[in-house]
């Protein structure tokens, strides 16, 4: 990795959702392999080895948890393994044990794109020791997605709120898991590259919130969420999206028009319009299941 990546790229992980270990995976107990969940002080003793393995000066991130079980020891963890950066795993529908609740109503609930309660908590505890904290494996549904929800366009409305609500919590970064399943952003078969929903909400994301950009959170009702980017070049945009089942409509402040950018959960993923203002006012409707940019025009 060292002779590969640039030293200002590379990070070391350790971790790897360690607080499951037995359970959901079995672990070597040196006599055999066990169910029974892993103690922390066995985690600690093996990833101060890997770490003492990466030698000084590797950038490490860690412990990449699935759970709230050892968000407590963030601190310990941080002073014993010399963490970088924390991280964490997030995701908001579960397909291991059943795929029944794994639906696209369900994904589509504020929720499912809302910053868990886990995921806060290693904020917190990031926040104590004064590092960053990413969002180190994410997706729509756990144990490789659903079909049908994870691939569907709705996914890409997930995937953008999602973003959102991370920048808006302080988190520095989401990376979304691929797994040769049905949640991955993008397929390769036979050299060619063919994209999901999932790819373009994220793209969206990528376009909307460029480096530089500073994000405030705006005052909506509480069927939507909405932010505010002033961007590095002096373009503001105003992101919204309604959780609700009802269309809002949404008015900013435009001298002469505004640049549309919609992220629906139903065919055609994207749309890209423009509207005209009256009075100095831009009225834009918000659908249902959807996220909306709109850039006043300079």
């Amino acid at each position: 990795a060292r002779s590969a990546i640039p030293s200002g790229l590379l990070s070391f992980e350790v971790g790897n959702e360690a607080d499951i270990d037995g359970p959901a995976v079995r672990w070597w107990n040196a006599t055999g392999q066990t169910r029974s969940l892993i103690p922390f002080s066995t985690y600690l003793d093996d990833a101060e080895a890997v770490v003492g393995q990466l030698g000084e000066g590797s950038d490490i991130e860690g412990p990449d948890f699935a759970t709230g079980r050892w968000i407590g020891d963030i601190p310990q963890l941080v002073a014993a393994l010399s963490l970088h950066t924390i991280d964490t795993h997030f995701y908001p529908l579960n397909a291991c044990t059943g795929l029944a609740a794994a639906t696209v109503a369900a994904l589509l609930r504020p929720g499912a794109s809302s910053l868990s309660p886990a995921v806060l908590a290693t904020l917190a505890a990031a926040r104590s020791v004064h590092l960053p904290m990413v969002i180190s494996e994410s997706n729509s549904v756990a144990c490789r997605g659903k079909a049908g929800v994870s691939d569907s366009p709705a996914a890409a409305v997930w995937g953008l709120r999602l973003v959102l609500n991370a920048v808006r919590g302080g988190v520095l970064s989401v990376r979304f898991h691929s797994s040769g399943s049905s949640y991955d952003p993008f397929v390769l078969d036979a050299g060619v590259v063919s994209t999901r929903p999932l790819y373009s909400g994220l793209e969206t994301a990528v376009q909307l919130l460029p480096i530089g950009s500073v994000v405030t959170t705006l005052q909506t009702p509480s069927t939507m969420m909405g932010v505010l980017v002033a961007g590095a070049g002096g373009a503001d945009t105003y992101i919204v999206t309604n959780y609700g089942k009802r269309p809002r409509a949404v008015s900013v402040v435009a001298k002469a028009g505004v640049r549309i950018v919609r992220v629906l959960d139903v065919d055609p993923v994207l749309v890209d319009q423009e509207a005209s203002a009256t009075g100095q006012t831009a009225t834009v409707t918000v659908a249902p299941g959807s996220v909306v940019a709109i850039t006043p025009d300079a």
